[in-house]
């Protein structure tokens, strides 16, 4: 099966890359088929001689075997960046590789990236920086034989433009704040970059930073723009208007951002992670799903920690994750 043939069967919209393992590529699909393997490593300096952009979070592949003949897709969902000397024991497990240990991703790895490095000048050393990229199986899923899916749409999300308040590292939480002018600029620059993106329909924070970038990213085009509180911001209550509340010795509101699954006790007057997820969580399925069944391509404007837990939603990230994937102001990720 070609991957143009695999990805028909799997319904997914949009565009996709397609590509082997470059060692074991029949024996290292098959991990990743199996559901073993969720991870696999690269070395930084190749990318910057064959001057390659580094995988994004939320793009799709399609993986081959030696034959070039399709396996499976998997969506990359965290990219790392780190020295060679800084693999730990549960990345490597990640790897399914072997007996699962870091000793084993070591003796197969280093070789690896002695030969790849060689081919362009260069010499491998342990302070190399090493592109970790972790991945979910989206299809066919662990143990069943592809079938064909019926189509469905896509899914979008964006951050607001910048404001002042971003620029002075205030929590803004649901306080009203506007777009500055760089936020506008942005928004209009989106617009732009992602004329070509056949969205169906937007829904929108009401937050006016929000909304702005919404109707300045949409301006021109015949998509309708819906409002719902249950996109708003994450409220940090009495703390929202705070600056550089890194700075601020045990601030409470801290735990949210180190550690996001222990922030069960919201500060005065504002939520927790655990209220976050579930108001996204249940606009997700309640309005969102049913329009991907009708092959409706779905674009959340919205804020940062909104965000990224509409993503943790989606992609059934464990909350211990929800700052991971991060997301800038006004770059658009693909979730589905």
């Amino acid at each position: 099966m070609t991957a143009e043939e695999l990805w028909d069967l799997s319904g997914i919209p949009g565009e996709y890359d397609a590509w082997a393992f470059g060692d074991d590529a029949d024996g290292l699909a098959e991990l990743v088929r199996s559901g073993k393997k969720r991870a696999t490593s690269s070395a930084y300096p190749v990318y910057e001689a064959e001057d390659e952009e580094l995988p994004t979070p939320g793009e799709y592949s399609v993986i081959l075997n030696e034959k070039d003949e399709a396996v499976c897709i998997i969506r990359t969902r965290f990219v790392t960046v780190l020295p060679y000397r800084e693999i730990t024991e549960e990345m490597a497990a990640k790897e399914g590789e072997g007996d699962l240990s870091l000793a084993y991703w070591q003796q197969v790895h280093q070789p690896f990236f002695t030969e790849e490095l060689k081919a362009i000048g260069k010499d491998f050393s342990e302070d190399m920086k090493v592109v970790f990229e972790e991945f979910a199986l989206v299809f066919p899923k662990c143990g069943e034989a592809p079938a064909k899916q019926q189509k469905s749409g896509a899914l979008y999300i964006v951050r607001h433009g910048r404001t002042d308040w971003n620029d002075q590292k205030r929590l803004q939480g649901q306080t009203d704040i506007p777009l500055n002018d760089t936020g506008r600029a942005m928004a209009k620059e989106a617009g732009e970059r992602y004329a070509d993106i056949p969205f169906d329909i937007c829904f929108s924070s009401p937050l006016c930073r929000a909304k702005e970038t919404a109707e300045l990213l949409l301006q021109g085009r015949d998509v309708p723009i819906r409002f719902d509180d249950r996109l708003k911001e994450m409220t940090f209550g009495e703390y929202e208007g705070v600056a550089q509340s890194f700075s601020i010795p045990n601030c409470p509101v801290n735990e949210f951002f180190f550690h996001p699954a222990e922030y069960t006790e919201a500060v005065p007057g504002g939520e927790n992670v655990n209220e976050l997820l579930g108001r996204t969580g249940s606009f997700y399925k309640e309005e969102v799903v049913p329009l991907l069944r009708e092959g409706k391509n779905v674009l959340i404007v919205g804020h940062g920690a909104m965000n990224l837990s509409f993503i943790c939603n989606v992609w059934e990230l464990p909350t211990e994750d929800f700052w991971r994937t991060g997301i800038e102001n006004c770059k658009l990720l693909r979730l589905l």
